[in-house]
């Protein structure tokens, strides 16, 4: 039988054991990867909930918009290495995916702008 990733695998109540001491984000990540599961490893830190591993959330899903998977794998092993702090790979990747930080802000006002008048009309449609 195919092995499925471990968040598709049923088990049963009497069969679920603690999680074993150092199993982390990132080595259960490089083990899918390893596996093969087709972005196995960033499926489990975008579903992972506990808000320490927020900030590898957010490097996942900035790090999935801007490069492929196999770049990703690359920064998950360096991440694994301990060569860099999330927030550094994290500066680098915002850096890289967009040379100036001021796009960014006018895309987010844009945005909020556009909310804003959605909102509004909604409002007077209301009223």
């Amino acid at each position: 039988m195919a092995v499925k990733p471990p968040w598709l695998q049923t088990r049963c109540n009497a069969t679920r054991r603690r999680k074993p001491a150092g199993k982390t984000v990132i080595g259960e990540t490089r083990r899918m990867m390893r596996r093969g599961w087709k972005n196995g490893g960033v499926h489990h830190l975008l579903t992972m909930s506990q808000p320490r591993h927020n900030l590898g959330r957010v490097v996942a899903l900035a790090v999935m918009s801007e490069v492929g998977s196999e770049e990703m794998e690359a920064v998950v092993t360096k991440m694994a290495q301990g060569q860099q702090k999330l927030e550094r790979i994290m500066e680098r990747f915002l850096e890289a995916a967009t040379e100036d930080r001021e796009t960014i802000k006018q895309a987010i006002s844009g945005q909020a702008k556009k909310l804003e008048t959605v909102a509004r009309a909604k409002e007077t449609s209301i009223g």
